[in-house]
């Protein structure tokens, strides 16, 4: 994204989020052709370890584009001294304690809604509802699908009419989709759910395409890569890891998925309320370093470097 023209930063920020989507749509992909052709005693004894070991291999591609990809013109321009800072981790959390914990709210409902959907739901047509796994893996697919081509044509369309307006408008979505979702999940037809796993897909993408862009404009330069992995693994830590077993303590709980529905109608009211208070402050010169003074330790204010438009 640093590389990246100003006008074209969402749709550039919008590739790490493609991976993950495409990462598990081919995962899935695999597991289907698997268990096409070996019987589920192969598949329980040998064959589930042909995924990992063919995933070996991205590893390798993905540590070779890392190495390979420069330090961006913004980064090697404001390294005090040409050196990075020696803890950004802790530069981050001294200067801006409120904005971590802003950004990791906006991501709870994304991550909510993703593993209710792809975790929860799964797990819940298969055991509870009767629908045959590999169905219930092909909705998937498609909402997997759905989720790439949206995540990029929000990223996009926020270049053009902003990135929180979009996010924020994809908040709401995921909110008000949670009680469609349940009622076409409910049906227990293999033709509804899927409507239900693409839409609630569309929404999430609708939601996280800009979201990459919009974070990474809040933190400045010399500890923004840090500040944006911390916020991004934190939601998926809070929002994604419980949201499933929240779900399933929920619905025991009450008796009703309605309550599942509504704990994501409550986390899109929590991220809803935090991308309304977090300032984007650099999202046209990524290389500012500055914002408000207060915003920055005192022994760390750098000079103004700023990218030509």
């Amino acid at each position: 994204m640093e590389h990246a023209p100003p006008s074209q930063r969402g749709l550039h920020s919008a590739f790490p989020g493609a991976g993950a989507s495409l990462g598990s749509l081919v995962a899935n992909t695999v597991f289907l052709a698997l268990a096409r052709v070996l019987s589920p005693g192969q598949l329980e004894a040998w064959g589930w370890r042909i995924p990992f070991l063919a995933g070996a291999a991205l590893v390798g591609l993905s540590l070779y584009a890392r190495f390979s990809v420069t330090e961006s013109p913004v980064f090697t321009a404001d390294r005090p001294g040409g050196r990075a800072g020696r803890v950004p981790l802790l530069d981050v959390m001294r200067a801006q304690p409120v904005a971590l914990l802003l950004g990791v709210a906006a991501l709870v409902v994304g991550n909510v809604l993703y593993f209710v959907t792809h975790t929860f739901a799964l797990a819940y047509g298969t055991s509870t509802l009767g629908v045959a796994r590999a169905d219930m893996l092909r909705a998937t697919l498609v909402a997997l699908a759905v989720q790439t081509v949206t995540g990029f044509a929000s990223a996009v369309l926020s270049d053009r009419i902003g990135r929180r307006r979009m996010a924020l408008a994809g908040a709401v979505l995921c909110g008000v989709w949670a009680f469609p979702l349940v009622a076409l999940i409910r049906t227990g037809q293999l033709v509804h759910i899927t409507w239900a796993f693409a839409i609630a897909m569309l929404v999430y993408g609708i939601y996280s395409g800009p979201l990459g862009a919009l974070l990474a404009g809040v933190f400045p330069t010399r500890y923004r890569f840090t500040a944006v992995a911390l916020v991004f693994n934190s939601g998926v830590l809070i929002g994604g890891a419980f949201a499933p077993a929240a779900a399933y303590r929920l619905m025991s709980a009450t008796g009703s998925l309605w309550a599942v529905a509504c704990m994501v109608a409550l986390s899109a009211v929590l991220s809803g309320v935090a991308l309304l208070k977090l300032t984007e402050r650099h999202p046209e010169h990524l290389g500012e370093t500055g914002g408000p003074a207060e915003m920055l330790p005192p022994r760390a204010l750098p000079g103004r470097c700023e990218l030509e438009p």
